[in-house]
């Protein structure tokens, strides 16, 4: 049978008992000895100060064994009620405690002995004391620190709704609301800490919160709180409209309903054009602190309820359909779709972004089988270019870093295999080549695995035998890791045009000219797609612009660095395939 965890005042009681040689004036208070404290306090005062380091000072052993009588004798004795304690994760003293854990009796005694001389020293811990009390969401704490002094600050009294609101404390909020005058921009900063998980408590070491279905409830209540209050709910949060952070965390979607509701504006967007609905085009995180990730239907249902806007351009030309056919799945595409009014929907399913990227370019870019399907059935052209060149294929059959499926799980090699069979099935041309240079062969390459599969290797095969040069040359833009900004992590399209001609902006170190597909895989430390490649005809004595093999530049790129068995294993195969003299 499993034992029940000890309380804290029982286990601060066995503590002392053990000890009662080292700190006696302590174990006489768990004890409940009153009049033995009597005595200690006065046969040897020194014992008020002394402290344990798991516990504190007398006085706050007596807070925390709930010994009221105790307490006020050794404040009556001159015990420093705002003396901190190493007995707690933030060093609070009894003031504080008794504050945010709700024992007014106690605090009653401990304000009734902290002298205001009007030093900061005494401010700043009253002021933490009233900060912690509403944090933890005791409302009786805050309103006795109110009445008993009036000298709190304007700005005290504007950081305690934004604590109270960090935490979701609504009975907190609501008492500070009815009895201060806040202004425009304290209202709306409470909302956007609101409509937020909770913040973790510093004060007690916290890192991980479990929320409950009655957590949830009372955030709504605050939100309402304080949109009744004057709050802006089309306000932002760390520079995020609030309508945008909300739907981009799937467990807020409570907020998210209050806020439109209330007001927000379904299509408000961010710095970069993009609204809510352009967002949920892709995997968003479930919970605090986790990465699981899940297309958010709900979150778009609730969005398109509102009126959200499917065919609104970001500073690109993107729209939220383009989005998702990139990243949900053809039911969602459809859901959205199906807003738009039946005449117009045959053009919008052609609607392209600033660089001509179709619906079809973004479905095959995130491996949407079902969306890409669709999509031809509707006659969107799989050969038509986008204004680098790029098309749906090339854009099929490249890794790139988002395009979650509704599993959370982002775009594999065999995904994209799949979407370049279909493409490849319904008449798409292989010999494409991007204004880059690059080929379907060069696209498939920047896949990094470390043993190349049978579909691997079946595939860089079709396309050779349907004519693509396994040495064609092209250009690559190159990291090095200590470049700021970090480049992408796995562009696509118009934004590798973007990304070789202003280098700088995108944190690219060079600008490779002459590499075919073995250089771009050796370039990855995809040893798996090396192996394929030479298997299939590439030459591994090719050399780039400059004159670098493949085994060359597999010795010295930034992807390998910290990677030296992939590293060594790279280069003897390139090496081996390209024999001095060869």
């Amino acid at each position: 049978m499993f034992s029940r965890r000890k309380s804290r005042k029982q286990e601060i009681q066995d503590f002392f008992e053990s000890s009662e040689g080292a700190f006696p004036l302590s174990a006489a208070i768990c004890n409940d000895d009153i009049a033995k404290v009597q005595d200690l306090i006065a046969s040897s005062p020194s014992l008020i100060e002394s402290e344990e380091d798991r516990y504190g000072t007398p006085l706050h052993v007596s807070l925390f064994c709930d010994n009221l009588e105790a307490l006020t004798l050794l404040l009556d004795a001159g015990a420093d009620p705002l003396a901190a304690s190493s007995g707690t994760d933030d060093q609070a003293n009894a003031l504080t405690i008794a504050g945010r854990e709700g024992k007014q009796p106690f605090l009653h005694q401990l304000l009734k002995h902290t002298k205001l001389f009007g030093s900061s020293r005494v401010y700043k811990c009253l002021q933490y004391c009233l900060l912690e009390s509403a944090s933890w969401g005791q409302v009786a704490s805050v309103a006795n620190l109110m009445a008993w002094w009036d000298g709190w600050t304007l700005e005290t009294k504007e950081f305690a709704l934004r604590c109270a609101a960090q935490r979701w404390k609504v009975y907190v909020a609501e008492f500070l609301i009815a009895n201060v005058k806040f202004e425009q921009k304290a209202l709306d900063d409470a909302l956007a800490y609101a409509i937020d998980y909770k913040v973790y408590m510093s004060s007690t070491n916290e890192y991980r919160i479990d929320y409950e279905g009655v957590d949830y409830f009372e955030q709504q209540q605050l939100i309402k709180l304080l949109l009744h209050a004057g709050a802006n709910p089309n306000t932002t949060h760390f520079g995020i409209p609030l309508v945008i952070h909300t739907a981009k965390n799937g467990n807020l979607i409570g907020a998210l309903s209050v806020l439109l509701e209330n007001g927000a504006n379904p299509n408000t967007a961010d710095n970069k054009g993009r609204t809510a609905l352009h967002h949920l085009g892709d995997a968003q995180r479930l919970r605090q602190g986790m990465f699981t990730c899940r297309v958010h239907e709900a979150g778009i249902r609730l969005l398109l309820g509102h009126k959200a806007a499917v065919i609104l351009q970001d500073e690109s030309g993107a729209m939220p359909i383009h989005e998702a056919a990139y990243g949900t799945n053809l039911r969602i595409l459809l859901l959205e779709l199906f807003t738009i009014p039946v005449d117009e929907r045959h053009s919008a399913l052609r609607l392209t972004n600033r660089y001509w990227t179709t619906l079809l370019h973004y479905a095959a870019a995130g491996a949407k089988l079902d969306v890409i399907e669709y999509l031809v059935s509707q006659g969107l052209d799989v050969n038509q270019a986008n204004a680098n060149g790029w098309t749906p294929l090339i854009c099929a059959i490249i890794p790139t870093s988002s395009g979650f499926s509704s599993e959370g799980k982002s775009k594999s090699i065999d995904d994209a295999i799949q979407a370049a069979q279909i493409l490849l099935d319904h008449g798409a041309d292989p010999l494409v080549t991007t204004a880059e240079g690059w080929t379907p062969l060069h696209a498939f390459s920047l896949f990094v695995t470390r043993n190349a599969s049978r579909r691997v290797s079946a595939m860089i095969s079709e396309l050779i035998s349907r004519g693509i040069d396994s040495n064609a040359r092209a250009i690559f833009p190159t990291a090095t890791g200590r470049t700021h900004p970090s480049p992408p992590t796995s562009p696509w399209g118009y934004k590798y045009h973007q990304m070789i001609q202003h280098p700088d902006k995108y944190g690219i170190a060079m600008v490779r000219q002459g590499y075919t597909p073995l250089h771009f895989a050796a370039a990855k430390g995809s040893v798996g797609m090396a192996k394929a490649l030479l298997a299939n005809g590439a030459d591994a004595s090719c050399r780039d612009a400059t004159g670098n093999s493949a085994a060359k530049i597999a010795k010295y790129t930034w992807y390998l660095e910290g990677q030296l068995e992939i590293r060594d294993e790279m280069v003897k195969l390139l090496s081996e395939a390209n024999p001095p003299g060869k």
